[in-house]
């Protein structure tokens, strides 16, 4: 079974929103999630719900076998989709870490935490927006629904890992010389098509890019576009 370990950047393009579902009483209704330093960071199952809808996307496309729940996977028919991220009667193999702050931004929030307790500076500043929710059948604002949000300021850049284990379910490709599993193209086919991320997307928040840094299958270096050209 290849190890896989993958590092990935993503730079947000806008503000942007990932709730933690909880807000201060009669000032914000959702705010951001933050870490123990304060700083804004991306949860790892925020990433890999994105990539599952895309990758599924993706399958539907290529009319690939996919898994559905008339007709789940079993041990001789698992789809790209559950072999990724698993499934409610098999366990996904691949571990997404959260996203942290990273470059000559993280280096500043570094130096600022050592410099003060205090708030970081303006580079983390957050605003409140207040917004009021539409009736989509109506195209109307609905009243009484005024709500405040709590978003972050654009041009933030993050790095992650994707590490683990995958079976290769009799789909392979042949790559740098290389057997590969097939759906390991799959994996990053779908990162590239991650164009937002977070909450309220089609208010124009979480609008992202993301980059594979370093791709390694038993600990051999793949070009992601070789892997993708081979598909």
């Amino acid at each position: 079974m290849p190890r896989i370990d993958l590092t990935l950047s993503l730079k947000l393009l806008s503000g942007f929103h990932i709730g933690t579902g909880y807000g201060l009483s009669g000032t914000v209704d959702s705010r951001i999630v933050r870490g123990h330093d304060d700083l804004p960071y991306i949860p790892g199952s925020s990433l890999k719900g994105r990539l599952r809808h895309h990758l599924q996307e993706m399958v539907e496309a290529l009319d690939l076998i996919l898994c559905t729940p008339s007709s789940p996977c079993q041990n001789s028919r698992v789809c790209p989709v559950c072999n990724l991220f698993g499934s409610t009667i098999r366990p996904g193999s691949l571990f997404f870490s959260d996203l942290h702050l990273a470059g000559e931004v993280a280096s500043l929030a570094q130096w600022q935490r050592q410099k003060s307790e205090e708030r970081l500076g303006l580079l983390f500043e957050s605003q409140n927006r207040t917004q009021v929710m539409v009736s989509r059948r109506r195209g109307v604002a609905l009243e009484k629904h005024l709500f405040t949000m709590e978003v972050g300021g654009p041009e933030l850049a993050f790095s992650g890992s994707i590490s683990g284990w995958l079976e290769p379910m009799d789909r392979e490709m042949f790559v740098e010389g290389q057997n590969m599993p097939s759906d390991l193209a799959f994996l990053v086919g779908s990162l590239g098509m991650v164009t937002h991320i977070g909450g309220c997307k089609s208010r124009g928040l979480g609008r992202c890019q993301i980059d594979v840094l370093t791709l390694r299958v038993n600990d051999m270096s793949i070009s992601p576009l070789s892997l993708l050209r081979s598909l």
